[in-house]
């Protein structure tokens, strides 16, 4: 309740005012809180960039590697495989001489040998091979 006439109007003219006395102090803080914010974003843009370009060097390093390893393993393998094939030509070479039931037996286990190993196409074993800009 009013206690004098105009109390209300007196008020609220007060109000008014603060109110817009208050203007420059609000505006004040909002350009300061959006100028906080836009730095805090572009900090945090700038590490997602930092972060996203160690992910990729780990990545092709990462690549890399594993297409060292996998070629390490092709030529690895290649080596064991030329070993037997070393091994089973000499194997034939020497199995000429032997009497033909001898040397019948001896070549089956000979290409029971080389079916075990799986074969020597070691071309086929690179042809899957990745680079690491396959990877």
């Amino acid at each position: 309740m009013e206690k004098d006439v105009g109390e209300i109007s007196q008020q609220s003219n007060t109000i008014v005012k603060a109110l817009e006395a208050a203007v420059p102090t609000v505006v004040t803080l909002r350009e300061q809180a959006d100028k906080k914010a836009k730095a805090e974003r572009e900090r945090w843009e700038a590490q997602w960039r930092e972060y996203e370009k160690e992910r990729e060097e780990r990545r092709r390093t990462e690549a890399l590697k594993q297409s060292r390893e996998q070629l390490i393993a092709i030529v690895q393998n290649w080596s064991f495989v030329r070993s037997f094939e070393s091994f089973f030509e000499e194997m034939q070479q020497r199995v000429s001489t032997l009497p033909a039931e001898e040397r019948d037996a001896i070549l089956g286990r000979i290409a029971q040998a080389r079916a075990m190993l799986g074969g020597t196409d070691t071309l086929t074993h690179f042809q899957k091979w990745k680079s690491p800009d396959e990877r």
